[in-house]
């Protein structure tokens, strides 16, 4: 938090050389959405045209753009940073809740469907979505998750998708003893996976721990890269 009338300075990119055009500085990928205000700056073709093909153009595109990198009918070359495989990051930004949750379940399914190598892709993505407790709770019983659009038959698919949501469930996005609960039903039910759901009960345990130790305090800040 910045107080009123104070500053601070962060570093961004600015090419060495290029047309001089209105430009505006912008956070990415921070969790705050920040721009400063138009000024004069450098703006260099060739960067634009290899920033078309980045990660950050997959973070900030419109569904349809992100929904055919997913799916395979636009392969993005990207030579701006180590982010390689943009059809993975265009499954996690499909997951990420940007956009409406029925539409963006349907594309993941047909993800899923095309590239079976992708499923755990697909299911990491499925498991960030909100309305964590409720929707992690049908994917831990291997319930109907309304709105995932995906093969009823595909059981291998459903149980990458359970051991997802365990694993979210031990990390604490929802309410402990809620999380422990629905923890213990599944093991009940599921007895093949105690190993699994165990680990997410220490994960718990352990988040508790740190909780009444006064070690969640901690105020981390986003870093800027230069």
């Amino acid at each position: 938090m910045i107080r009123s009338n104070h500053f601070i300075v962060v570093r961004g990119y600015q090419p060495k050389v290029g047309k001089k055009q209105q430009v505006r500085f912008s956070f990415y990928g921070q969790g705050i959405e920040v721009s400063s205000n138009s000024g004069i700056g450098l703006v260099n073709a060739d960067d634009a045209k290899k920033a078309a093909n980045d990660a950050m153009a997959v973070a900030t595109g419109d569904f349809k753009f992100v929904s055919d990198v997913a799916l395979g009918k636009i392969i993005l070359k990207n030579t701006m940073d180590h982010n390689h495989d943009l059809q993975d990051r265009a499954i996690d930004v499909l997951g990420s809740g940007k956009y409406p949750i029925k539409e963006s379940m349907k594309v993941l399914g047909e993800v899923a469907k095309e590239f079976p190598m992708l499923k755990n892709a697909v299911a990491d993505a499925v498991s960030y979505r909100a309305d964590q407790l409720k929707f992690l709770s049908k994917l831990a019983m291997k319930e109907d998750a309304e709105g995932l659009g995906f093969d009823d038959d595909d059981d291998g698919l459903k149980r990458i998708l359970q051991k997802r949501a365990i694993e979210r469930l031990g990390g604490g996005v929802a309410p402990a003893k809620e999380s422990r609960e629905l923890l213990e039903r599944v093991k009940k039910k599921f007895p093949e996976l105690s190993d699994v759901v165990e680990k997410a009960l220490s994960s718990l345990e352990r988040m508790e721990t740190r909780r009444k130790k006064g070690n969640d305090d901690e105020i981390l800040l986003p870093y800027i890269g230069e």
